[in-house]
């Protein structure tokens, strides 16, 4: 029995051995409008300060910790940001239009924005498995005719359906920009994946007020991933292990 219950004992260490590390991710930005332009700051949500027009699909943007890789994409367009009203700073936000008349039409519910293909990607990849903890981003709806409903889904099986809805539906009334208008969306870990090398989830948005304007917009302006990286064990007290159970092989 002690030769067991110390070979039981290196087992443990072997598994255990590699701390699991928690960590934050995020794509930063800050509250447009509101704040004044500050250098230094790390806004990452791309260059959007010269942009003419209402039809361009903003490439995806990314941050890598050196674990994991974040990456949050859209198929749709951006709001002219040019119209801002206070100075707008490249890589503060983005600013969504909810529809465009050819590839988003107004998704007035929750079915019709997972028809629609009314979301945001949100995902994580990396080398080794990890685990997704939690999820959140902060935005704010700008006018009366812009989405008003927010929520975060996961599938397992990427079927992307309401039954995959997660977290906490979100319900914004309609304002200009300040901090009395933000919402966080949010998900915690019962609802996010585990073990995993990579995962998305999406932030879907639809607009229960019955506008049709496709211009109604929302402004994205952080998305914050928490995760915890799954240690290997370690390759030491493996072998440890495996010596020690040649040993008791023996003694028997």
């Amino acid at each position: 029995m002690k030769n067991a219950s110390i070979i039981t004992g290196f087992a443990g260490l072997a598994l255990a051995a590699g701390t699991a590390s928690a960590a934050t991710i995020n794509i930063q930005g800050r509250l447009s409008n509101v704040e004044t332009p500050t250098t230094g700051l790390g806004l990452e949500w791309g260059d959007n300060s010269g942009l003419a027009n209402s039809a361009t699909i903003p490439s995806p943007v990314t941050d890598n910790d050196g674990t994991v890789t974040l990456t949050v994409a859209t198929n749709g367009q951006l709001w002219n940001t040019g119209n801002s009203a206070g100075t707008y700073q490249a890589g503060e936000e983005w600013n969504i239009r909810q529809g465009n008349g050819t590839i988003l039409p107004v998704s007035t519910t929750a079915a019709a924005a997972f028809t629609n293909g009314s979301y945001l990607s949100i995902s994580l990849a990396s080398a080794g498995a990890f685990d997704w903890t939690s999820l959140s981003a902060n935005l704010w709806r700008n006018g009366s005719q812009s989405p008003n409903n927010f929520q975060f889904a996961y599938s397992t099986d990427a079927s992307w359906t309401t039954a995959d809805l997660i977290g906490t539906l979100q319900t914004q009334a309609s304002g200009t920009s300040g901090t009395g208008n933000v919402v966080t969306v949010s998900a915690g870990a019962l609802d996010l994946p585990s073990g995993v090398t990579s995962a998305e989830a999406r932030l879907y948005y639809w607009d229960t007020t019955g506008t049709t304007n496709l211009g109604g917009n929302f402004h994205l302006y952080d998305v914050s991933a928490n995760y915890t990286a799954v240690p290997e064990p370690s390759s030491t007290a493996l072998l440890g292990l495996g010596g020690l159970a040649l040993i008791f092989r023996r003694r028997k």
